[in-house]
């Protein structure tokens, strides 16, 4: 997707035909405001910037859009005589210039250019987190790591990765969801099991004390789903896996309290019964105090 910026008409439509003959998504603007809207509306792959705008001049629109969007190239546009300055934009960020009058040759190498840099990048990245993610599923997916603590857990256990795409679980955490064994390959996530407003609790309690979280277990109760939409108390506990700083992935253990919530249900009945006095309980259906 190429944006053009350029308020002379006539140059707009020259570009727009050579760029959608050659199969390119274009996107045109007069000035620079509506240039840098459709930088963060529009995300285009790269810009032909004209130099010479009204209001706002293209050194200035490029330094803006250096600081929204760093990686999108900037290719300038300008006049035989405005070579010096088009120089001068390129130590600025700008990453090619072409000159007016346009030929096709030169604008097409620009462009190429421009897209073996973007495609570059984007092998960079993929590469990075390909890596990465690999760094991830070495450690979860270990044999020692699945027997010793996945799938040697009495209670429910997953991993996730970075994500919170579910990578490895065990048994119990697949009965209690209600997975038959072909199904547990599929790939899960943990919006998938969290009631929305229980994921929303676990996420502020990640972001809000992220540190707090690292290289060591959280415990607090919730409710998950099964693969019917039911929900299920559950004690959750909880540590991330961190690599230099930053989040990898997060290993949960989830105990069932069905049987325990039910037991308190006709405790609290029996305790009704006989008119014992007041008493509290949490959220859980778990007794906390009576008198």
């Amino acid at each position: 997707k190429v944006l053009i910026v350029d308020d002379n008409k006539n140059m707009q439509i020259i570009l727009q035909n050579l760029l959608v003959d050659e199969g390119y998504n274009v996107i045109s603007t007069t000035n620079g405001r509506d240039g840098l809207k459709a930088v963060t509306e529009e995300s285009p792959d790269l810009v032909l910037l004209d130099i010479r705008l009204p209001e706002m001049n293209g050194i200035d629109i490029l330094q803006q859009i250096t600081k929204l969007e760093k990686e999108i190239p900037v290719i300038m546009i300008t006049a035989y005589g405005d070579v010096e300055t088009a120089v001068e934009t390129m130590k600025l960020g700008a990453f090619d210039y072409i000159t007016k009058p346009l030929r096709d040759d030169v604008l097409f190498i620009a462009l190429k250019r421009a897209q073996t840099r973007y495609l570059s990048r984007q092998q960079n990245e993929k590469y990075l987190m390909e890596k990465k993610n690999k760094k991830i599923q070495q450690v979860v997916l270990s044999k020692s790591f699945q027997e010793n603590l996945i799938q040697g857990a009495i209670d429910g256990a997953l991993a996730c990765d970075e994500n919170e795409t579910i990578i490895s679980l065990n048994t119990a955490m697949a009965q209690m969801l209600g997975l038959r064994k072909k199904e547990v390959g599929h790939q899960l996530s943990l919006n998938q099991i969290f009631p929305a407003a229980q994921k929303e609790q676990l996420d502020r309690e990640l972001l809000d004390d992220q540190h707090a979280w690292e290289n060591r277990i959280s415990f607090f109760d919730t409710k998950i789903l099964d693969k019917t939409g039911s929900s299920i108390p559950v004690q959750m506990s909880a540590t991330l896996l961190t690599d230099k700083g930053q989040k990898i992935g997060m290993i949960c253990f989830f105990k069932d309290l069905r049987e325990q919530v039910i037991l308190c249900d006709q405790w609290i009945d029996l305790l009704d019964r006989i008119n014992i006095g007041a008493f509290t309980i949490n959220t859980n259906r778990r007794i906390t105090s009576f008198n």
